[in-house]
């Protein structure tokens, strides 16, 4: 690889420590940001660009594309190139999940060569290297000092979006520990607890490999094993979406609405912002890949719409019209999504354990399937703090609060106890086999629901609210948590909460709902979202034409 200037290392390295948004970390940003913007890499078209984020300044790989999964792996071959070079054993101890850094030991007796070797790669390059005992001080590899009782070191390199928007830095580093060696039996004594023992025994030591993405890595034994509590089935995803700026479906959606007479239906039942499309769907899809990558399968169910922005020849994703959804089911065409929804567990290959996400719901950070479902399992679902209201459904009800009260009185029938509470707005943990329960039990339920083709005092929410209280009541889901914002698109507080949101990135997902807009607000509101989205994900997906 090429090599940094020394003097630049040295004063990159110099403002980062001193942190803070201080004259000297600037000057340094502004002195060499143009001659390292056409550094590449030896090993990858990326530039290399130094950058402010947060409160220190990095010299950063700038590459779109780059995933959490994918840092994780990069810095891993960081780890294991430099070792393999160098001839020091190695082997990977934990290929952690998207909330846990990659693990890899070397001998206790191999510290100085692993160390070493580490230096010798890239002392001059944009990796970074800070001692486990004290995470909080990085800095460049070549100019930080480790003790000989370093217990390990975390290492990577920080990868920054070409709008320089969006960064994947050191919670994604892999960490290298050493293990020492048992006096009195030969086993291996790791130095801190691990997800599989802290101590392997000599007849467990035995060579074996780790598949990531098609490389394969050198571990043991014991650490391939499936854990207990490691999710392992295949999950899918499930999206609603629909165009409301589409001609054709308008005309359709107006047609139907004066078949059914205007005056019987809710305001809030068939308002053009509940079909508006703001794109939300193409962030969306970043945020998965980019944060979800335990997701098998993606199928995007439409009335006859594909985004134009939409790549359906990836083979990660399938369109599901409403008429292969419904069949001979239902009435069509439908605008609700209650109907909708009743549907979903019917496509076709669709896996027996799935998330529905609504096109406004995001990925704000690294994900696992454990966020939603137990290894045994049982899915999960997440309670709100707002409540129902009491009384009995009512056409001048909100159709979603009419359908939380149906759903009451169902679960109150059924097991004589009283649902108060909503879910968040937060992807929905679905089990194909509680649906088709709940179907075949009571198919009035689902069919009159399909059957209404604007929001309705009779319809349930099934997959948001019923599928939930009704897998709890019969032993197949719990309560879960999770770390979510929600918020209205048109409400004062919406732009303060969105700024913090992108300076903080601390909610596992978040719901920007747009209920009913004024038209006359409809450009700026959208404007708002638009550079909202484009900061937070500003890298195209493979989902993208």
């Amino acid at each position: 690889m090429d090599s940094l200037p020394t003097q630049m290392a040295e004063q990159v390295r110099t403002a980062a420590m001193e942190g803070g948004p201080g004259r000297r970390a600037k000057r340094a940003i502004q002195r060499y940001s143009t001659q390292m913007q056409a550094r590449p890499l030896t090993d990858s078209a990326a530039p290399l660009r130094i950058a402010q984020l947060g409160n220190r300044a990095w010299v950063c790989v700038a590459e779109d594309g780059v995933s959490a999964a994918g840092a994780r792996q990069r810095n891993l071959d960081l780890v294991v190139d430099a070792l393999t070079t160098a001839n020091v054993e190695y082997w990977v101890v934990d290929a952690a999940d998207a909330r846990q850094r990659i693990t890899v030991a070397a001998h206790e007796h191999d510290r100085e060569r692993a160390l070493a070797a580490l230096h010798d790669a890239y002392a001059e390059n944009a990796v970074y290297i800070g001692d486990l005992a004290r995470p909080t001080r990085l800095s460049k590899l070549a100019r930080y000092p480790l003790s000989d009782e370093v217990g390990g070191v975390r290492v990577f390199s920080v990868y920054l979006s070409t709008t320089g928007q969006s960064y994947l830095g050191a919670a994604h580093a892999c960490e290298l520990e050493f293990w020492s060696t048992a006096p009195d039996d030969g086993s291996l004594v790791a130095p801190r607890p691990n997800r599989t023992g802290a101590r392997i025994p000599l007849s467990d030591k035995l060579p074996a490999a780790l598949s990531i993405n098609e490389r394969e890595y050198p571990t043991l034994e014991p650490f391939t094993a499936p854990r207990m509590f490691d999710v392992t089935f295949p999950i899918d995803v499930v999206y609603t979406w629909v165009d409301g700026n589409d001609p054709e479906w308008r005309a359709r959606k107006s047609a139907t609405m004066e078949s059914h007479g205007l005056g019987r239906l809710n305001d809030e039942a068939a308002n053009d912002s509940r079909f508006a499309s703001r794109d939300e769907l193409k962030y969306s899809l970043r945020s998965l890949e980019k944060y979800a990558p335990f997701v098998r399968k993606i199928y995007l169910v439409t009335d006859d719409q594909v985004p134009v922005w939409l790549d359906p020849s990836n083979e990660r994703l399938q369109v599901v019209s409403h008429r292969e959804l419904f069949g001979g089911t239902g009435v069509l065409p439908t605008f609700n999504s209650h109907a909708i929804e009743s549907r979903l567990h019917r496509i076709p290959g669709l896996s027996d354990y799935y998330l529905y996400v609504n096109d406004d719901v995001c990925f704000g950070r690294p994900v696992t399937a454990e966020n939603f479902f137990h290894a045994n399992g049982l899915s999960k679902f997440f309670l709100s703090k707002a409540q129902v209201d009491l009384g009995a459904p009512s056409a001048d009800d909100p159709p979603v609060l009419s359908a939380a009260k149906n759903n009451r009185l169902l679960i109150e029938s059924l097991f004589g106890r009283t649902m108060r509470n909503k879910m968040k707005h937060t992807p929905h943990p679905q089990q194909r086999a509680v649906l088709e329960d709940l179907e075949a039990k009571f198919p009035e339920v689902f069919s009159e629901t399909a059957a209404h083709q604007f929001r309705h005092s009779g319809d349930y929410s099934i997959t948001s609210s019923l599928h939930h209280y009704y897998a709890y009541l019969t032993t197949r889901a719990v309560p879960g948590n999770i770390r979510y914002m929600y918020t209205d698109l048109s409400t004062p507080e919406t732009p303060g909460r969105l700024r913090r949101l992108l300076h903080r990135r601390d909610m596992d997902t978040f719901c920007i709902n747009d209920t009913n807009s004024e038209p006359e607000n409809y450009e700026k509101e959208s404007e708002m979202l638009i550079n909202f989205f484009e900061q937070y994900f500003p890298e195209r997906s493979t989902f993208e034409l």
